[in-house]
């Protein structure tokens, strides 16, 4: 695993996984993507510097996303939706599917 994302916890749902894009910059993370949570106090506001939207494909290589945003500022709490194939940024809980 990159040391930019770390494993946050074993969910008692063994089809869905959680990693976290921690606050180093250039964190990015790719597959099979279910929905982002953008962590931090009442008033933080993480970016998520690039969501490239579609489903997720192995190997990561055949993705071709569906719709990309860039550069978007999430209120703390706030959950972006998938599915995604690929994301950068920091400050969020990724869940995937396994």
């Amino acid at each position: 695993m990159a040391d930019h994302l770390k494993k946050v916890k074993k969910m008692s749902n063994q089809s869905e996984k959680i990693l976290k894009l921690t606050d180093g910059a250039g964190s990015q993370l790719s597959g099979s993507i279910n929905r982002l949570l953008a962590l931090g106090a009442d008033d933080a506001e993480p970016i998520c510097l690039r969501i490239e939207f579609g489903p997720g494909t192995l190997p990561d290589s055949n993705f071709t996303p569906s719709s990309v945003i860039e550069t978007v500022q999430v209120p703390a709490g706030t959950y972006i939706e998938g599915p995604m194939g690929r994301v950068s940024g920091s400050g969020f809980l990724a869940y995937l599917n396994r």
